[in-house]
């Protein structure tokens, strides 16, 4: 009895150091620490400052529209224009 308590320890030891294994890197995202990469309210200026015109555009003015094929459904279609509207300096796609 007592060697088939082992194996059965030794397997079970086996299964959960390969679960951890497989899993190492999600598990190390609950240890992370994202302030290194996080943006500072001190670094944004504030709205309708000149800050803004000075600063390098990181991300670029594009709207990605998907949908299943290329005609958008008519219930889409006011908010479809109304962001096309809202953000008329971004290239729409």
């Amino acid at each position: 009895m007592r060697r088939g308590l082992a194996i059965f320890l030794i397997i079970n030891a086996l299964i959960i150091i390969w679960l951890v294994h497989s899993v190492y890197t999600l598990l190390t995202l609950l240890v992370e620490d994202g302030s290194a990469d996080a943006i500072h309210s001190a670094e944004i200026p504030a709205p309708n400052s000149p800050l803004i015109d000075n600063m390098p555009q990181i991300i670029p003015k594009i709207i990605h529209q998907t949908y299943v094929n290329e005609s958008v459904p008519e219930v889409w279609r006011e908010a479809q224009r109304s962001c096309i509207d809202l953000h008329e300096d971004y290239e729409y796609k």
